[in-house]
């Protein structure tokens, strides 16, 4: 039964869908890390005039440098992040129309008519500014956009490859499964014709023994039938005895006869008696002769009977010895057949026993990673659970030594009120600040300036979108970006502080998107040490 590969590419589906959804859920973290790495290297490199804006892994540096080679530098340093793809160059130098009040003190005394006129004119300068800005970040996002379908369409592609690499592997499987079982069957079959020829062979050796056994008569036959023609040929020779013997007892009959018929007779009786004499004579070589041509005939027959016995008997046992080398040959291939298919099956069960011992083995690598890596996670968790805690503590401790004055109260009243009549603009799920916050953030910082002696803490707060840590995460992020953005344009850095609130202290109901967007916001807490 052959494997319909077909049914296993449906496996493939939730595999896919996981990766897409893995790769969206995971895309503004990566872009929050490269944007912070990014500024990292740039303030490292001594260009904190740049900012920069990610699409996916894709970088857009934007800013105004005053000097010619500083683009240059800012652009080198945003290339050497890993992780970076793109980077276009944004930028323009300096000697167009700024904010007179974005960094630093103003140069013009405020309420007057060119101080007014100045604003006005620099707000114009940012509004126009921002919308080229804005069309350049819409011409970044485009092109990341399409780099993005670029990279979803080569997503699809290799998932469709990795389906048909997975169709073709159920296949070879179903293949190689098919061909185990042939090689089983012809194994089965293999072991059954040695069994026949084993037991084959066991028939041929029993009649070889039979063979044998009736050789072993035969031969007994021919010694017996040799042993009556030696006692034949015995008896012959008695016979012939007695015939001496009687012969010899007529001549001693006949010699008495002569000396009684030459004693009774005259010389006449003499002659007859020697002719008598010559007869017997005579007699007796012809019957000497008969006795032993009779005795060498009894005897070559004998001789020749005994001899086709004993050639009779060879013939028999030679065959019989023929017919037992081959039942041991026989035997000895059989012995040779089952000592090869032992060893095959020894070989096959080896293979085997070290195939599962190196599964077993695989098996338990895996598990003692996977707990590895479990452990990891927990002692991962474990540590930042303490390093929360820590800063919890250390947090509410300096909490503790804060102090409030009435001067401190107006400031903090004056930032807040500031903050709600301005703007402070994030992109989704980034900490990254649109430029068409930096009146607002110039605002903020002229605010601080004039409250000497105060510190203040910037406070990031997210709604209750997506994950916990994710939102606790962002807010840090966002509350940092706020005191980069004061420092740049002008407040000292050791007065202020940052901390993220996550969606922990709402301000309204997170059920509607207006309580959502009110509870996406930027405050400010004012204190002396």
């Amino acid at each position: 039964m052959r494997c319909n590969p077909s049914r296993w590419l449906w496996g493939l589906i939730p595999i896919a869908m996981l990766a897409w959804g893995t790769f969206y859920r995971e895309q503004p973290q990566v872009e929050a890390d490269l944007t912070e790495r990014a500024m990292a290297a740039l303030r490292d490199a001594g260009q904190p005039w740049a900012a920069v804006t990610l699409v996916g892994r894709d970088v857009v540096i934007t800013g105004r440098a005053s000097k010619d080679g500083e683009p240059k530098a800012a652009l080198d340093a945003v290339r050497s992040v890993w992780g970076i793809r793109t980077v276009q160059l944004k930028t323009d130098l300096a000697g167009a129309a700024q904010l007179p009040a974005s960094i630093g003190p103003h140069s013009v005394a405020p309420g007057s008519d060119d101080a007014l006129s100045a604003q006005q004119e620099a707000e114009a300068a940012a509004a126009q500014k921002a919308k080229q800005e804005a069309d350049m970040e819409a011409e970044a996002k485009a092109d990341a956009e399409a780099q993005r379908a670029k990279e979803e369409a080569a997503a699809a592609e290799k998932a469709r490859e990795a389906e048909q690499a997975a169709a073709l592997k159920a296949q070879q499987e179903a293949e190689a499964a098919a061909a185990q079982k042939a090689k089983q069957e012809a194994d089965m079959e293999a072991e059954a014709k040695a069994d026949a020829e084993a037991q084959r062979a066991k028939e041929d050796a029993a009649a070889a023994e039979t063979a044998r056994e009736a050789e072993q008569a035969a031969a007994l036959k021919a010694r017996q039938e040799a042993e009556a023609a030696a006692a034949a040929e015995q008896k012959a020779k008695d016979e012939a005895a007695a015939a001496e013997t009687a012969r010899e007892a007529e001549q001693a009959a006949a010699l008495k006869a002569q000396q009684e018929a030459e004693a009774a007779a005259a010389q006449k009786d003499k002659e007859e008696a020697e002719a008598v004499a010559a007869a017997a004579e005579k007699a007796r070589a012809e019957e000497q002769a008969a006795a032993l041509k009779a005795q060498q005939e009894a005897e070559a027959a004998a001789a020749q009977k005994a001899k086709e016995e004993v050639e009779a008997a060879a013939a028999a046992e030679q065959k019989a010895k023929d017919e037992a080398a081959a039942a041991e040959k026989a035997r000895e291939a059989e012995q040779a057949a089952a000592l090869k298919a032992q060893q095959e099956a020894e070989a096959a069960a080896a293979q085997k026993a070290k195939e599962e011992a190196e599964a077993a083995a695989a098996a338990e690598q895996k598990a003692t990673e996977e707990a590895a890596a479990a452990e990891k996670a927990r002692a991962e968790e474990q540590a930042a659970a303490l390093k929360a805690q820590q800063e919890a503590e250390v947090a509410a401790a300096q909490k503790a030594k804060r102090k409030t004055t009435p001067e401190t109260s107006a400031c903090e009243k004056r930032l807040t009120e500031a903050a709600e009549k301005g703007v402070i603009h994030f992109d989704r799920a980034s900490a990254d600040i649109d430029p068409k916050s930096s009146l607002t953030i110039a605002k903020l910082a002229e605010i601080i300036k004039r409250c000497p002696g105060a510190r203040v803490e910037v406070e990031g707060h997210t709604d209750a979108e997506g994950e916990p840590d994710r939102n606790q995460r962002l807010s840090e992020r966002r509350s940092r970006a706020v005191v980069r953005s004061l420092v740049h344009a002008g407040v000292a850095e050791d007065r202020l502080t940052s901390v993220g609130h996550g969606a922990g202290s709402p301000v309204a109901s997170n059920d509607t998107p207006a309580g959502m967007a009110k509870n996406r916001r930027i405050e400010f807490k004012v204190f002396t040490d």
